[in-house]
């Protein structure tokens, strides 16, 4: 099942292994209350992960179109020029700023880039879709509900401010 995954190059690894808790945390971190020591203890754990992430993203050279990058490394260079900007909006007290570049980031990048991952050929195709693998199907469809709900309720508490 994971075989694909343990036998990637060592940034694909990297990379997965940041990008998993990235995703849950920053579910945790847009759901929770803002504005706690908690929040702000684990909004800097969720720039590094994502940092880490798009740091390794460079060396993951799967789809080539310009040299050994492809448009979805852009992503990754916005990453890490959201991953400064974020903190320094929250401590300019630039909240709303601050909440919609996280949110952007989310959606995009973990969300948006994550998506793609699961395209045929690709190895998380592989680990999900493997011979038999019908829990992929039922995980994949909880996750699109669970983001569906996210985008819903993140909206609707936006709007009741």
């Amino acid at each position: 099942m994971f075989d694909p995954l343990i036998h990637a190059p060592i940034a694909i690894q990297i990379h997965v292994a940041v990008v998993i808790p990235a995703a849950l945390l920053g579910v945790a971190l847009l759901l929770g209350r803002k504005g706690t020591n908690r929040h702000r203890f684990w909004g800097r754990i969720w720039i590094i992960l994502m940092v880490v992430a798009a740091v390794a993203s460079f060396w993951i050279q799967t789809i080539r179109m310009i040299g050994p990058f492809s448009p979805i490394h852009l992503l990754s260079a916005l990453t890490l020029v959201l991953c400064v900007r974020i903190p320094m909006l929250a401590r300019a007290g630039r909240i709303t700023a601050h909440r919609r570049s996280v949110t952007q980031l989310f959606w995009f990048a973990l969300v948006g880039a994550g998506a793609f991952t699961f395209l045929p050929g690709r190895i998380m195709h592989h680990v999900a879709f493997s011979a038999g693998q019908s829990w992929a199907l039922v995980f994949l469809g909880l996750l699109a509900a669970g983001l569906v709900w996210l985008a819903i309720h993140t909206r609707a508490a936006r709007e009741f401010r």
